[in-house]
């Protein structure tokens, strides 16, 4: 627990390992923060909330990657 958000610091870790791994779909996106929004919220179909929750980020964080997602 020495890191100020614990959630965001476990899923950094958890895709960066994913990341490092695997193939990635093409999806243009600014960062890798708004890449891993929009395949949870708009692939997986996990809920603004839900997507906030997974990646430790505010839902405000989130609803504002969401929004400027240049599709």
């Amino acid at each position: 627990m020495l890191h100020t958000d614990p959630a965001a610091y476990a899923w950094d870790l958890f895709t960066a390992a994913v990341h490092a791994r695997a193939d990635r779909i093409s999806i243009p996106a600014t960062s890798r923060l708004q890449y891993e929004a929009i395949v949870l919220h708009h692939i997986a179909g996990c809920t603004l909330d839900l997507t906030s929750e997974t990646t430790g980020r505010l839902p405000e964080k989130i609803r504002h990657l969401l929004r400027t997602w240049p599709p």
